[in-house]
Formats: structure tokens, C-alpha cells, sequence
């Protein structure tokens, strides 16, 4: 019995990791409306005068909607 408690820890534990990471994962990379929520703008500001200004860390190159790497976000932010 200790051992099957043992086992069911175990896979908790790891389950419980792995969705760690990948909470983590998606916090990494921003979306307009995220990127909006953050700097409290509108997502239509930020599509049309922020990701576009010079120097605004470029996309991470993804299929569908443009994603942003949160940290490069922000340190361009706290640079401005």
C-alpha cells in the first residue's frame, strides 16, 4: 500500500509540474490584448501606435496572432 501512495505522489507531483510549466510558458509570450491589459491602454492603441514603433521588440514568429516576449515588453516599457 505504501508504495501504490508512494506511485500516486509521484504522479501528483508531476502533473502538478507540468502544468507549472506550462502556466509559465504562457506567460512568457504576450498578446496584443495582454500587452494592452499591462500597459492599461486599448488593444487598438496598441496594435496601431505601440507594437509598431521603432525599437518595440519584434514578434515571436507564430502561425496565427503575433505574440510578444513579456520581459523584452516590459524592459522596452521601463526604457521608455
Amino acid at each position: 500500500m505504501t508504495a501504490t501512495l508512494d506511485i500516486k505522489t509521484m504522479q501528483e507531483a508531476a502533473t502538478a509540474e507540468a502544468l507549472r510549466a506550462v502556466q509559465s510558458a504562457a506567460a512568457r509570450w504576450w498578446s496584443l490584448e495582454d500587452i494592452a491589459l499591462q500597459m492599461r491602454l486599448s488593444k487598438s492603441h496598441v496594435a496601431q501606435q505601440i507594437v509598431c514603433q521603432p525599437g518595440f521588440p519584434a514578434p515571436v514568429p507564430r502561425s496565427k496572432q503575433p505574440r510578444w516576449v513579456a520581459r523584452d515588453v516590459v524592459a522596452w516599457f521601463e526604457g521608455e
